[in-house]
């Protein structure tokens, strides 16, 4: 048996061997049994990355079809604490291209949490400045960004989302579920260089956008309404006002305008201190006032429709002056004895008591809850005001002759003008439509909104009775102002004292000022409902509203290609200018288009930075007012070369999506297969000229 030194060297060598076997054959047991989900997860994650496929958020358009609400790629950027190489370093670059403190910057590297917003739906100047830095440690993650082509026109009624998508007002709010895409899930691989292809293997959750909504307004009315009530406010010194402009046949609103305005767009001022929030509400559903004397279609109806009185009937207006109680009424137009038709006509607050007296006030009230007064109108969005109409039995001495001339009852603007458009349509109550149609699945299935009648108010002699008197109440009465050449308007003004905010009785020298009318001889029946809030100086409505009205009935008549099909009304000089056509935009030179536009009154908004012009809205030939926003599309570029084009990253997109993508940048496309784009060349990031080909190679998932 052989002994020494080197017998146990071999011995201690085959036993260490045989440990680190027993050593690795444990480990591998830990790794293949103990940790084998752990790690296989860890390796998944390193392996494997989920992709978030974004829905778009559907788009709001006019009646006509125009688009009053966009979705613009942009990008957001991220803090990742862990991939931060030189802090000094990243700070200065973040800073200069953010405009972001470095101190704050620094503070939030130091909180050390992994996912922090730098900056969200960055501007192009602040993506080109991060891309070419490229820091480490942000990430970049793109994002679309809601846009308001219009800028002001209809804010109100369309609303405007937070920076997240999410509806806050107008129909962005109240439609938001149908509006919200749905977001999709895609996995992708990536190898130890960190590059990116597609599996084709794992199973795709394709997106769903959201569905588009049509607006019964048409934005070439709202502007008219918007810009006439605005010279109107300016005029009086006024605190504010509204229009509401209806198809009286089917209830459709056609305008729905709000003054002061904001633009949605401008998301740092309207969400500021300076800012009134109440200006981003449509007042016209969600506030009450009190409709002043034009309430008094209430009583006079009932009168006509009970046959308590005839127009022909004597009604003594007591020179002026009449006294209830310890209260004395006095009226503007002082009457002797006068038929009943010119207590209406000349707006006889007087006269109109003396016939509510013979009514009475359970007539009355049922008279005005029949004609929608007290209730929602059914309006399509949200927060609209019943008013406030009490019962009787709860009524003062003095409630039956103050709420006859509409005083002590409130009202919403929308449940007077659909009282108006009952008379105008033969008695028929609708409910005010502001939503057309939502186009559900890309246009297959479309959920038409039609008309919606409440009830019958009146019989449709009553009605044509009441058309007639509102008529001489134009040609012969208060309304005078509002008259139009050669077409018959039918209206009547309203002046009411303001109430005061938050307590008890009137505000000393404020009035409502207002006038409700509607074209009589002309099919379909327009309606126009003027309200101009606390006007300086002269306050009746047939001073102040009733001009507005009647700029407003003008432009429309004379609008190009407008639906009514009687004689053009003679035009009227108003404040503001005629329509001008837009001129075509694309491929001009941004500098020379902004020129041009300015030249032409417009004013230019422009989308991206580079020297060229690739799409414009609205569209070439549309007639616009002077000051109308006019929106240039161009692209965002790098460095000095505009004259081309960054190539963006198709990979992943489905060929639908890359195709319309390079189309919408002014480049032809070549497509090898179909399904998902696996290539690309010209590779993402490449700057070619305008029109380059560029080809998508694309593998069925």
């Amino acid at each position: 048996m052989q002994t020494g030194p080197h017998i146990t060297r071999q011995k201690f060598v085959m036993l260490l061997v045989f440990f680190l076997w027993i050593c690795m054959a444990v480990k591998i047991g830990v790794i293949q049994i103990v940790d084998h989900n752990q790690l296989h997860r860890s390796a998944q994650n390193q392996r494997i990355k989920p992709v978030t496929l974004k829905g778009k958020r559907g788009n709001i358009f006019d009646c006509n079809g125009v688009q009053l609400t966009m979705n613009l790629e942009s990008a957001s950027y991220a803090l990742r604490y862990k991939d931060i190489e030189d802090v000094d370093k990243t700070v200065r670059i973040l800073s200069e291209a953010t405009g972001i403190s470095g101190k704050k910057i620094r503070n939030m590297i130091a909180s050390k949490k992994n996912f922090q917003w730098l900056v969200r739906q960055a501007d192009s100047s602040v993506i080109e400045k991060l891309d070419r830095a490229n820091p480490k440690g942000v990430e970049k993650i793109s994002e679309l960004k809601r846009y308001y082509p219009l800028g002001m026109i209809a804010s109100q009624v369309v609303g405007y989302t937070d920076i997240d998508g999410k509806g806050i007002e107008g129909c962005e709010f109240f439609f938001n579920d149908e509006l919200s895409g749905r977001n999709g899930r895609s996995i992708v691989l990536r190898d130890a260089k960190q590059r990116i292809t597609p599996s084709f293997d794992k199973p795709i959750i394709e997106p769903r956008d959201g569905f588009d909504i049509v607006l019964t307004l048409d934005w070439q009315i709202q502007e008219i309404a918007e810009e006439e009530l605005e010279v109107g406010i300016k005029k009086h010194n006024a605190r504010s006002g509204g229009v509401i402009v209806l198809n009286t046949e089917t209830g459709d609103i056609m305008a729905m305008a709000n003054v002061p305005r904001f633009d949605p767009n401008d998301t740092a001022y309207f969400n500021s201190n300076n800012f009134n929030p109440e200006y981003r509400k449509n007042r016209l559903a969600t506030d009450m006032i009190e409709p002043g004397s034009t309430f008094k279609l209430v009583p006079f109806i009932e009168a006509l429709e009970s046959g308590i009185i005839n127009e022909d009937d004597k009604i003594d207006c007591e020179n002026g002056r009449y006294k209830i109680g310890k209260h004395t009424l006095n009226d503007t137009h002082k009457l002797d004895i006068v038929p009943a038709s010119d207590v209406f006509i000349h707006s006889s607050n007087i006269g109109i008591v003396k016939i509510t007296e013979k009514i009475g006030k359970r007539k009355l009230y049922e008279r005005a809850r029949l004609l929608g007064f007290g209730e929602i109108t059914g309006f399509d969005l949200f927060d609209e005001t019943p008013g406030r109409l009490a019962n009787p039995l709860k009524w003062s001495k003095l409630s039956l002759p103050t709420i006859s001339f509409g005083q002590g009852v409130a009202v919403s603007p929308l449940q007077i003008s659909m009282a108006y458009a009952a008379v105008a349509n033969g008695g028929l109550l609708l409910s005010p439509r502001i939503i057309k149609e939502i186009k559900y699945d890309d246009g297959r299935h479309e959920k038409k909104i039609g008309k919606r009648e409440i009830r019958r108010t009146m019989s449709r002699k009553t009605a044509e009775r009441m058309a007639e008197l509102l008529c001489k109440a134009v040609e012969l009465g208060t309304g005078k102002n509002a008259s139009i050449p050669d077409v018959r308007i039918a209206g009547k003004t309203g002046t009411a004292q303001r109430i005061k905010e938050g307590v008890k009785g009137y505000a000393p020298g404020l009035y409502i000022s207002s006038f409700i009318g509607f074209i009589a001889d002309r099919n379909p029946k327009i309606l126009c409902y003027v309200i101009i809030d606390s006007p300086k100086g002269v306050h009746y409505g047939s001073q102040v509203a009733a001009p507005v009205f009647r700029n407003i009935m003008n432009r429309i008549l004379n609008m190009g290609g407008s639906t009514w099909t009687n004689r053009i009304a003679k035009k009227i000089e108003t404040k503001t200018s005629g329509p001008t056509a837009v001129p075509d935009m694309r491929g001009m030179n941004v500098k020379d288009a902004i020129a041009t536009l300015d030249e032409m009154g417009f004013n230019p908004v422009v989308i991206g930075d580079s020297a060229m012009v690739v799409r414009q809205f609205p569209l070439s030939g549309a007639e616009l007012n002077r000051g109308a926003n006019i929106t240039l599309f161009s692209n965002i570029v790098i460095g000095a070369q505009s004259d081309r084009i960054k190539v963006p990253n198709l990979k992943g997109k489905t060929m639908r999506e890359a195709v319309q993508h390079l189309v919408q940048l002014n480049l032809d496309v070549n497509v090898n297969g179909s399904g998902i784009v696996k290539s690309q060349y010209p590779d993402a990031g490449s700057l070619v000229n305008y029109g380059t080909v560029c080809t998508i190679a694309c593998n069925k998932r």
